[in-house]
């Protein structure tokens, strides 16, 4: 029988904060302590010994993730618990690269065929994805990091906003004729994606939908082909769904979409060892608990040193963000703690010359999550790869040691917190696995919180408010909708 409890009642919770009220100092950060304080995995690793911690506190964090259970309520959740307590459902997204029979590998063997006979037929010159949050975020990203690495079968586009200036832009650069589209909703009824299918009305024999069986857009005899998504895989955590393996195998195959699956499953089954030393999704959650609820770091940057990952921060802040920015705990009681931080970043080495210097010098340590590689996505320019790489350890090495000068303007206080997730060359197999990865830190730190991560009552009420206003309701404090109605007028 699992049990279920704030981190505050945890017995380790006093001595961490004993600890945090003078945490390590990572100036005399050592060799040894960069190989002693890393996670391995067969496909990524996480170094955290710039994370101020210690060996003391290391153990201490695998202490609370035992007594908080997460492993075995990891476990749990793949067999079906329903840990998705506000809608009583099982959280089944990881089922998404799993080997056994399922519903998503039935639509996945029917995706594949369709997607043959498309390029097959060589009617589609372009493809566009229109969908918002998770329909949108996820598949993006695929679609960014993996043209890097071939040239797409159709060329690939993305319509996400309800802003008619963005569907301005990208409809006249698209072929009529020629323009495959795939329209993405799992409820079949949000509101930006509908707007935007009015506006466009594509030709029922190019327009593929991705839904949820019985929802609002479940009409096959309206479109080309429909592809359903089970109500118990969240957006945000539906990348390696249809609902980006669609428009990944019309633009790069079969073989692409089979390696994304097998990393992503690779990174699950690590996910499953209860040594944070051997499960990096596990230890960087216990070190992301560490910084935010005990240091009372409020934000976190991800910074990609590679430009393949660009929209990797956007992906990530919606995952960590709209997953555990709670106030409550899974019963609906207050917790007594901070959880998500909030999310930012960009590739290195262009934030280097914008925000870091706040990094380095700002009044408020900031912790940074760097990924880094040890080979370029392509086999050219190695030179190049190797500037990269001195950029990124130039920027570990200082935010660790600071600088001591006399001219206060060039002193750095260093001993600022970061962490290296690490991998050998950003490919199919490897972006399954960091997807995989961060969806596994965040189930973790919801567990380490006692949070519900499966829900998002925070984004239903702004839905709820502009269905009434735009419905000419007046159920949620009318007079100051309509004081800002007069002003947008």
């Amino acid at each position: 029988m699992l049990t279920f409890k704030n981190l505050d009642q945890t017995a380790s919770y006093a001595l961490l904060q004993e600890w945090a009220s003078h945490p390590p100092s990572s100036h005399t950060l050592s060799a040894h302590q960069v190989h002693q304080f890393m996670s391995t995995s067969s496909l990524v690793n996480y170094h955290y010994a710039g994370a101020l911690v210690n060996a003391d506190i290391v153990s201490l964090l695998q202490i609370v993730a035992k007594e908080q259970e997460v492993v075995d309520k990891y476990k749990a959740l793949l067999a079906g618990a329903p840990l998705n307590t506000s809608e009583n459902r099982p959280v089944l997204h990881h089922q998404l690269r799993s080997t056994s029979e399922s519903m998503y590998s039935a639509e996945c063997t029917r995706l594949f065929s369709f997607a043959h006979t498309i390029r097959s037929s060589q009617k589609f010159t372009d493809v566009v994805q229109v969908g918002i949050g998770g329909s949108d975020l996820g598949p993006r990203l695929l679609v960014h990091t993996l043209s890097g690495l071939d040239v797409p079968y159709l060329k690939p586009h993305f319509l996400t906003s309800v802003d008619p200036d963005e569907l301005n832009r990208l409809l006249p650069t698209l072929p009529p004729d020629t323009t495959l589209w795939i329209v993405a909703s799992k409820s079949g009824s949000t509101l930006e994606t509908q707007s935007n299918l009015s506006c466009i009305q594509p030709p029922p024999h190019q327009t593929i939908v991705l839904t949820t069986p019985n929802s609002p857009l479940d009409r096959p005899q309206d479109f080309l082909d429909i592809f359903y998504i089970d109500h118990s895989i969240g957006g945000r955590f539906s990348s390696t769904s249809i609902m980006g393996m669609t428009i990944v195998t019309l633009c790069f195959g079969q073989e692409v979409v089979e390696d994304i699956l097998s990393g992503a499953r690779q990174m699950d089954e690590d996910a499953l060892c209860p040594d944070s030393t051997k499960n990096p999704s596990l230890m960087a959650a216990l070190i992301g608990v560490w910084i935010r609820s005990f240091l009372s770091m409020p934000a976190l940057g991800i910074i990609p040193y590679s430009t393949a990952l660009a929209p990797l921060p956007a992906f990530i802040r919606q995952l960590d963000c709209e997953s555990n920015g709670k106030q409550v705990n899974r019963d609906g009681d207050p917790i007594g703690y901070p959880t998500s931080p909030v999310i930012f970043g960009e590739c290195g080495t262009n934030c280097q010359h914008s925000f870091f210097q706040k990094i380095h010098q700002g009044t408020d340590p900031i912790p940074i999550e760097f990924i880094g590689f040890r080979h370029a996505q392509t086999h050219k320019n190695p030179h190049q790869h190797m500037i990269l790489n001195a950029n990124l350890i130039s920027q570990m090495t200082a935010l660790a040691l600071g600088q001591d000068h006399d001219n206060p303007n060039q002193r750095f206080v260093g001993s600022r917190p970061y962490s290296l997730l690490l991998a050998n060359r950003m490919d199919a197999k490897t972006l399954g696995a960091l997807i995989s990865f961060y969806e596994n830190k965040i189930m973790f730190q919801g567990f380490l919180w006692n949070l519900n991560s499966f829900d998002q009552e925070g984004v239903q009420l702004g839905k709820r408010i502009t269905q009434d206003l735009l419905q000419h309701k007046s159920t949620y404090n009318s007079s100051l909708l309509q004081t800002w109605q007069d002003l947008l007028r």
